[in-house]
């Protein structure tokens, strides 16, 4: 699973409980699944018929789990079995006692209109056009919502889907399409089946209109599923999905193990996609045009979700406290293959992003079981930590001996439930050596090392002098850095192991280094704080040829940013090779304040990469040191082919206009603003950034046209920025927001709902706490009553 991290919403636990994993006293080898589902009525009922061995001997009655809903019989062998349904626990007595060579059969009819679980996209008097659709989402603990089963990860079996759906539309599962059954009054039934054991939360259905785009890997069929409109822009969003199996299937050194994979773009999908087994589910935004592809890519997302096809359904974790074993290995698999399709550079951008998220967050250890829902888990220390795990096993041991160890691991495990003692006993076995130390410090421990840093050159023993000290309060890592000592004859790394609270390192050099880079590459997780000279700082941003030891100079350079630094990280933002240093850079630049700062950033405004223009153009939004940039940015907003560099565009000139003697007055830029609600883009960036900043231009007609767009029938993009907006403006009349912020925690759209909710914890009155109960207590999303929650303890706080 991968989060949208424009969410920007990390729930943490409140009280600790600890989690353990769900006992059984049958092993579940199949079941199948005969359903009608009913769209607009919102109801699925049918029977779902279990095949099951003991464990033991004298088993005589098993607990399944099944949400709301009604059991209406539960038969086996011809005869009814007595059964108890009590909140999610469905208790069945088999009647009599069975060995464990005994195979049970049972089938259980039920009906049922799920609040989770399965979530019904509907038209509507606001949204006539909105689609009817239905999807499944099963992950963590709510496929128990839609049919009765055993819902926790540690056990596995095989399955079938047979689904009735009325025409035209079609039904999309996991495994392979059997055949497809005319029924009668317009109803027509799918069925799939899944031949590869897996665990309950991967099973998936899909419901909905949709073109079916073909495509193969070997001999593995490929569906991509999108609504009509979408068809022309699917392949580049899911075209790469041939390469990428081909990539996984070499390195994980198994073959992608299923029937098919289709991969569907649905409506209102509450993360970025699910890895469902076989069927991998994502949101509409996924599917973008060829201008919004200039800044946004589905690459990772879709690589992310693939990788999950192995590691997280082909094996999975064996409870929710090992769950960096699915995210974190699906989060490293696809930096592997950045590296692999897009090379070195991109792979360390997308580890960059991951490091950022992780540094973030409150610390706790990777496994742990104190948390309060299972929910939880799903955090920076699975995807992000996880990912940087793996990272330091593979640069700490080599390539080679990673592939090796991960390859021993799949080839061990699959078709099993897992815990990290699998994994570390992998690694050992290949390796031939202890790592309790490893697994003790970055999985079961807190943190990461904080490294100080310093160095000198000892000319008459020509040795470079480096002086390091661990400052985290937990206590000292053990780690093997790679140290790079550049000099005008070459540059030389050494691996060195530190694991103390302070150590002196003496590497030889014959000369004077140019600078000295610590962790080259980036291969341990950490925090640093380097002392270099600014003339070897402008050295490392010009010659390094690690991305993160040029961005570490720019940063460096950018705290005291003199005359000479600022050209130098000019020149570097014309200049470096890599699009993501020259974003970064524009951003450092963007907060100089001064005018050789803005004559830097406006020198580069015409990069050929459109994610480095909209930088620089964020970046001219703080800077506002030369008013030639007026012209600029009207010149970006009109005709930049970006809609992200349109958007920035907008937001600076509305900084601009405020400012006396400015090229741009408040008029114009109304006019502007009116100009930018009119045009369409991806994911509405350039409507909500008029949004934004309608209310600071022209107060008065802005709040007007903020209340206008909170207003059901506007987008809901556009619906929660203008929520916010109008927030930002008016929280000084607490009564008035209290009162427009709980009307909104009824709104049939769960980001309407979530958004309300972030907003009154931020207004802190205790006045809306009755309604965040409620809402905890009876929202439909269980994202939705974790963020209720939250909000309840901070505004008692």
């Amino acid at each position: 699973m991968k989060i949208l991290m424009v969410l920007g919403i990390l729930i943490m636990p409140l009280v600790a409980q600890v989690w353990h994993p769900s006992q059984q006293t049958v092993n579940i080898q199949h079941y199948t699944l005969d359903i009608r589902i009913d769209q607009k009525q919102k109801k699925v009922w049918g029977d779902v018929t279990f095949t099951v061995f003991p464990l033991w001997d004298d088993v005589e009655k098993t607990i399944l789990d099944a949400g709301d809903m009604q059991i209406k019989k539960i038969i086996s062998e011809g005869y009814n079995l007595k059964f108890t349904h009590s909140g999610r626990k469905l208790t069945i007595d088999f009647g009599k006692k069975y060995n464990r060579a005994q195979p049970i059969t049972f089938t259980i009819s039920y009906s049922a209109f799920p609040k989770r679980g399965t979530y019904f996209v509907q038209p509507n008097k606001h949204y006539p056009n909105k689609p009817y659709q239905v999807w499944t989402q099963g992950e963590a603990e709510e496929t128990h919502y839609w049919f009765p089963c055993y819902d926790f990860p540690n056990q596995l079996c095989t399955s079938e889907t047979k689904v009735s759906v009325r025409k035209p539309y079609i039904a999309i599962s996991n495994g392979k399409l059997q055949k497809v059954i005319e029924e009668k009054d317009g109803w027509r039934k799918f069925h799939w089946k899944m031949s590869v054991p897996h665990v309950s939360y991967l099973v998936s259905l899909v419901i909905g209109e949709f073109v079916e785009l073909q495509d193969n890997f070997e001999d593995i069929s490929l569906q991509y599923y999108v609504q009509k409109k979408d068809a022309p822009n699917a392949l580049r969003s899911f075209g790469k999905t041939p390469k990428m199996m081909t990539f996984f299937s070499e390195i994980t050194g198994e073959k992608y193990a299923y029937e098919k994979y289709a991969q569907t773009a649905v409506e209102e999908f509450t993360f970025g996609g699910m890895e469902n087994i076989s069927a991998s589910t994502y949101t509409q935004n996924t599917i973008h045009d060829e201008r919004a592809h200039l800044n946004w890519s589905s690459e990772s997302l879709v690589a992310h979700e693939l990788a999950h096809q192995w590691w997280g359904d082909l094996l999975t974790c064996r409870d929710w406290s090992q769950i960096w074993l699915n995210e974190g290995f699906a989060t490293y698999y696809t930096v592997l293959w950045l590296e692999h399709d897009l090379g070195k550079d991109q792979a360390k951008e997308e580890l960059l992003g991951e490091y950022d998220w992780y540094m973030g967050s409150d610390f706790h250890p990777v496994v742990w079981k104190n948390f309060e829902h299972r929910d939880d888990v799903f955090d920076s220390h699975a995807y992000a930590k996880g990912a940087w795990i793996l990272h330091m096993l593979r640069n700490s041991y080599g390539h080679d001996n990673f592939i090796r160890a991960t390859q021993l691991y799949l080839r061990r495990h699959k078709g099993k439930a897992v815990t990290t003692i699998d994994l570390q006993n992998a690694f050992e076995d290949t390796l031939g050596k202890n790592l309790d130390w490893f697994f003790e410090q970055w999985v079961y421990g807190i943190g990461h090392p904080k490294f100080e840093v310093s160095w000198k050159w000892d000319a008459a023993h020509h040795m470079v002098a480096i002086h390091v000290k661990q400052t985290q309060k937990w206590k000292p890592f053990r780690v093997i850095v790679p140290i790079e000592v550049a000099t005008k004859s070459g540059n030389t790394v050494y691996h060195v192991e530190l694991e103390g609270r302070e150590q002196r390192i003496y590497l030889p050099s014959k000369e004077q280094p140019h600078f000295v880079a610590f962790d080259k590459d980036g291969t341990v997780l950490k925090k640093l704080d380097m002392q270099q000279s600014q003339p070897q700082w402008i050295h490392q941003l010009q010659n390094d040829s690690d991305l993160y030891g040029r961005l570490r100079a720019a940063k460096a350079l950018a705290k005291y940013p003199s005359t000479e630094a600022i050209l130098a990280l000019g020149q570097a933002l014309k200049q470096d090779s890599f699009y993501g240093v020259r974003s970064r850079i524009a951003g450092l630049l963007g907060n100089i304040h001064s005018k050789l700062a803005a004559d830097a950033l406006l020198a580069a405004h015409q990069d050929k990469d459109a994610r480095v223009r909209a930088s620089i153009v964020s970046a001219l939004l703080k800077n506002r040191f030369n008013r030639k940039a007026v012209a600029v940015l009207k010149t970006k907003f009109r005709s930049d082919m970006s809609y992200s560099v349109q958007a920035n565009a907008l937001k600076a000139l509305a900084k601009y206009a405020k400012r006396d003697g400015s090229d741009i007055d408040l008029d114009d830029m109304m006019d502007l603003v009116y100009e930018a609600l009119k045009m369409d883009s991806h994911l509405d960036v350039i409507r909500r950034a008029a949004l934004n900043i309608v209310a600071d231009v022209d107060k008065e007609e802005g709040l007007k046209i903020l209340r206008k767009w909170v207003k059901p029938g506007k987008p809901v993009s556009c619906r929660t920025t203008a929520i916010r907006a109008l927030f930002a403006k008016e929280k000084g009349k607490k009564t008035l927001v209290l009162n427009s912020l709980i009307q909104l925690l009824d709104d049939p759209d769960h980001r309407i709902r979530s958004t309300a909710i972030s907003l009154l914890e931020e207004l802190g009155s205790n006045k809306a706490i009755p309604a965040l109960i409620k809402v905890a207590e009876n929202d439909d999303l269980l994202s939705v009553q974790n963020s209720a929650t939250k909000a309840i303890s901070a505004l008692k706080k």
